[in-house]
Parts: structure tokens; C-alpha cells; sequence
């Protein structure tokens, strides 16, 4: 069952098809943009305006703030995202070298900032600020800024990025130099799409048919140059600012369209152009000017409308998005609701309401499949299934699941840790502990840290000790390696506990310049099932090269 992150201008929200309404994980931020890791799909990232980048690891209920590696107490770091107007955020599609997924940010103003890390830190690849153009951006509602919009990828690496308003860009080399807009390419792309099925296709929902007219939807057939124009159906609705493509048919686009920027953002675009910025009465009550807005299907060379059963006369422009794991279905999130479309049917069925989104404006919307987080989805497995009864294969794990935590729930355990580690984060790591007597964390033979303050305390010294860490190549078992075969002096398994063995590969680094090491680790870890939650945890690794780096 598909269940939904809705980003509003009053916050972030949660909703699951078989609950009553949506509930609210953050108030009063702007999620601008959701990305979610195509490896690991319980890492999804929220880029907010005002609020920075967060990082969710679980089911979506516990966000982190991520990109701020800076201590309050400490020395000034490297790695810091500086801008807090984080205006996209999106996953490369392409993998580094050690199987992780490069994290794009793109803000206000217009800059362009990559992680490595998942998150932890950022470096900017761009400031945007060499290209000839740069002099004529500016976003009208705040014409001394402006921002980058969106960003896609390219089959080979390509990055394509929108700045509103101003400019298309283009790199083909990662983001570090950008060609400077085109004379036949969009000013003000809203929505700037790619698809796997069309590897040089770019699309782009447009705000510049209120200029020219012909240009409210434009496409490019081979990577940017030379872009064609569709645009015949929308002539009484030219301002574009939503689109989605079903994952399986490249031709099968929606499109969300409006008369004009005041219509379609619920405000006098003339009038919006000078209020003051405290002018809270401006921003606040319901939106009298809303509408129309509607919704458009793409057929041939031009366009229909498609909105039987959605609130067009009166709705903000909506955020639309097709479901990547059912193709064939759509989603509208308008002030009015959440709205869906099923397969062969015309018309569009609300499915998620809340009052107090009638004041909001829609941001952004990513629907999530429930098997992709509670158990098995097959659809993102690395491979295929083991066809074993109760197994379940993900990626190169394979885990029994006659269990009371089931396989996603181990495996969110486990990655929780590995994360909270490269986090260099004491009290976020010491709150993964059970909070009892005999507690520990214990590495090779040495002997064990016990109790969680105790653990609190080692883990602080050691990330003051090392300049990072960060985890790859993450494996976890369940069953017992090598037939039945276990350590002969592990505890004898306790009622509501469950264990697991795991190898992975931390990499640490020290001091800039110094040599990063890399070191093959084997843990087991034992869980709590209740609290989920760690009674101890056994790494065992070569640790004397770490103290033979520190002493260098």
C-alpha cells in the first residue's frame, strides 16, 4: 500500500492510506524537495527553505538535520552546508567508487553543493557566479535573489539545473564548469525532468509562456541542444509549475497549468511583487484569488486537459507526481487535497485532506511504497529473489524472517548504528543503546565499555580523536555463516532479544593531508525486540592501525 511524504508551506507531513488524516513530522517548515537514495531506500532527504537538509533513516518519523557537522564546543570544521534556503535536493543516479550516492543540493542564492557522505558533509561544486548571464537572474517575488530551482542527471553524468529566474544550465563534467544558457533554451523551468527510458530526453514545465507564447512546455531530444516547443491545449493555461512522467512510457506526461502566477500561487502577482516581507496579512487567511488550475495530459503533439474530479476552480497550482512502484497511477497534492488517479480511469479521487492545508501552499510530494519499508519490496532488490520460504533478499543480505523484528527492521537497526557512528555524534549514538546495567560495546579482546554513559563517554573521545568515518559495503545476517557455527563463548540467546552479524568497511581519516585506512570490520550485534534497541555490540577490527595514525 503507497503511503505519502507531503511537503506544504506549513510543514511536513505523513500519510498512510488506512489512517484517518495526515499527521504532521515537522510544523512550520517548507519542504522544498524529497530525494530518495536508490540503494538504500529508507535514506530519504528533505531539503527545506530556512531549515536546511535533513535525513530520514527509518519509516519517516524521525528526521535528523544533516550537512552541520559543526560543535558548538568545537574548533571550526570543514564540511558545513552554509546556506539554510535549500531549494532541491536530488541522488545521483550514478554511484561513487565505494557504492555510495552523491547528494546534490542546490539553494538560494544560486549555488550548487555536492555530499559523499550521505549528507554529513557538503563542498561546493559551483558557485554559479562566472556564467554572463548571472547578471539577469532574479526571482520576482524576491528580485535581489534568486535560486536554483531544480536539478536532473544525464545518462553519462550529465547535470542539468534551472535557476529561477534566468537560466537552463548544462554540464558535462560533474558540475564543474556550467555552459551558460542557450538562445533557444527556457528562462524559467519550474519542473526539469529526465527518464531512464530516454536517456538523452530532458523536459521542462515552463513559466515562460507567459512571455512567449508556444513556450509553456519545452523538450530537448538530445541532451539540451536544440529545445522543441509543444504547447497547443494550453493557450488558456501557459504557466506551467508541475509535471510527472509515468516511469514506464516516456511520452506519458501530466502537466499542472494555470493562467498566470497569481492564479496559480493564490495572490496578485502584481501586488506580490511589493509587499513588504513582514506583511504577514499578505501571507496568511485563505487564498481568495486561487484558480484556476488544472491538469493536463500530454497526447501527440499537444495537450488535454485531465482534471475531472479535481478542484480546478479554486485550487493552488499543484505538485503532481506518478507512482514509481505502480506505473499508471498519479497524484495531484493541491490545497484541497491530496488527489489520485488509477489506471484507465478519467477521473481523479481525493484521498487526503486536512483543513489546515487550505492556507498552504503545495511544495512537494513523494509517495512511498509501505513494502519498501516494513518488509521485502522486491521492486528495489538488487537481484532476484532466493525463492526460499521466509527469506527475503536485499541486495547481497539474506536474512531468516521467522523472527519478531522482521528483515527491514533488523536491517534500519543496524544501518541506524553505522550511521550514527560516521555521525561522530555521542549522545545520537549512545541513545541506540538499552539503557541498562550490562550494556556493552567491546572491540576485539579488549576489555568491554559497559554501561551507555560509559559508551557515551569512549565515543566522544574517539570522534574528537579521528576527522571522520563513514561506512561502506554494508552486509547483515541473520543466520549464522558456515552451517551452525557461532563464537563458543557467545551469551546464550535471552528471551526478546535477537542477533545479527554484520561486516562492513569503515573508512577513517584523520588530518587533512594524512592518508585515509580502511579497515574490514566484523560486528555482532545483539537487539533488544521490544526496544529495539542495543544490549551490546561486538566490532572487531584491526584498531591498532587507528592508534598507530593518532600517534603519527
Amino acid at each position: 500500500m503507497t503511503h505519502f511524504l507531503i511537503g506544504m508551506s506549513g510543514g511536513l507531513f505523513r500519510f498512510e492510506r488506512d489512517s484517518q488524516k495526515p499527521a504532521v513530522l515537522m510544523p512550520a517548515t517548507q519542504p522544498t524537495a524529497f530525494a530518495i537514495d536508490p540503494s538504500e531506500p529508507a535514506i530519504i532527504y528533505c531539503a527545506t527553505y530556512n531549515r536546511g537538509l535533513w535525513r530520514r533513516d527509518d519509516t519517516g518519523r524521525t528526521w535528523l538535520p544533516v550537512g552541520t557537522p559543526q560543535s558548538y564546543y568545537g574548533p571550526e570544521v570543514y564540511g558545513a552546508l552554509p546556506e539554510r534556503e535549500t531549494t532541491f535536493v536530488s541522488v545521483d543516479p550514478q554511484k561513487n567508487h565505494d557504492g555510495r550516492h552523491p547528494v546534490w543540493i542546490g539553494t538560494e542564492p544560486s549555488r550548487l553543493y555536492r555530499s559523499d557522505d550521505h549528507g554529513l558533509t557538503f563542498q561546493l561544486v559551483n558557485a554559479l557566479d562566472s556564467l554572463p548571464s548571472r547578471r539577469s537572474w532574479a526571482y520576482p517575488p524576491r528580485p535581489a535573489t534568486h535560486h536554483v530551482r531544480w536539478i536532473a542527471h544525464g545518462e553519462s553524468g550529465q547535470i542539468y539545473v534551472s535557476v529561477e529566474f534566468g537560466a537552463f544550465l548544462r554540464s558535462m563534467d560533474g558540475g564543474k564548469t556550467f555552459e551558460d544558457r542557450r538562445s533557444d533554451s527556457p528562462l524559467d523551468t519550474h519542473v526539469l525532468l529526465t527518464h531512464p527510458l530516454a536517456p538523452r530526453r530532458i523536459y521542462g514545465a515552463l513559466g515562460d509562456g507567459l512571455m512567449r507564447p508556444g513556450r509553456s512546455f519545452g523538450e530537448s531530444l538530445d541532451g539540451g541542444e536544440p529545445w522543441n516547443y509543444v504547447s497547443r491545449g494550453l493557450e488558456e493555461m501557459v504557466y506551467l509549475y508541475g509535471m510527472s512522467i509515468n516511469p514506464s512510457d516516456p511520452d506519458d506526461i501530466r502537466v499542472a497549468a494555470s493562467p498566470n502566477p497569481g492564479m496559480a500561487h493564490g495572490r496578485d502577482w502584481k501586488a506580490q511583487l511589493h509587499d513588504s516581507q513582514n506583511n504577514r496579512q499578505a501571507m496568511s487567511g485563505r487564498h481568495p484569488s486561487a484558480g484556476p488550475s488544472s491538469i493536463f495530459k500530454r497526447v501527440g503533439q499537444a495537450w488535454k486537459e485531465d482534471a475531472i474530479g479535481f478542484p480546478r476552480d479554486h485550487s493552488l497550482i499543484p505538485v503532481l507526481t506518478a507512482d514509481p512502484h505502480r506505473p499508471g497511477y498519479w497524484f495531484a497534492l493541491s490545497n484541497l487535497g491530496l488527489f489520485e488517479q488509477a489506471p484507465g480511469k478519467e477521473g481523479w479521487q481525493l484521498i487526503a485532506n486536512d483543513p489546515a492545508w487550505e492556507n498552504m501552499h503545495p511544495m512537494s510530494l513523494l509517495p512511498l511504497s509501505a513494502s519498501s519499508e516494513k518488509t521485502c519490496n522486491r521492486e528495489i532488490v538488487a537481484g532476484a529473489s532466493t525463492g526460499k520460504p521466509n527469506t527475503c533478499n536485499l541486495g547481497n543480505t539474506t536474512m531468516d524472517s521467522n523472527i519478531s523484528l522482521s528483515d527491514q527492521d533488523l536491517i534500519e537497526i543496524v544501518r541506524s548504528y553505522y550511521s550514527a557512528v560516521d555521525s561522530r555524534d555521542p549522545d545520537r549514538l549512545a541513545a541506540l543503546y538499552l539503557d541498562a546495567p550490562t550494556t556493552t560495546l567491546k572491540f576485539n579482546a579488549d576489555p568491554a565499555i559497559v554501561t551507555v554513559e560509559a559508551i557515551r563517554t569512549f565515543t566522544a573521545g574517539f570522534s574528537l580523536a579521528v576527522a571522520g568515518i563513514h561506512h561502506t559495503m554494508i552486509e547483515i545476517w541473520k543466520t549464522p555463516l558456515l552451517g551452525n557455527i557461532v563464537p563458543v563463548d557467545l551469551e546464550p540467546s535471552r528471551e526478546n532479544a535477537v542477533t545479527v552479524a554484520s561486516t562492513a568497511l569503515p573508512i577513517f581519516s584523520f588530518t587533512k593531508g594524512s592518508d585515509d585506512i580502511a579497515l574490514p570490520a566484523t560486528s555482532i550485534f545483539t537487539i533488544d525486540t521490544e526496544t529495539k534497541k542495543f544490549i551490546s555490540v561486538h566490532n572487531m577490527f584491526d584498531i591498532g592501525k587507528i592508534y598507530a595514525a593518532l600517534n603519527t
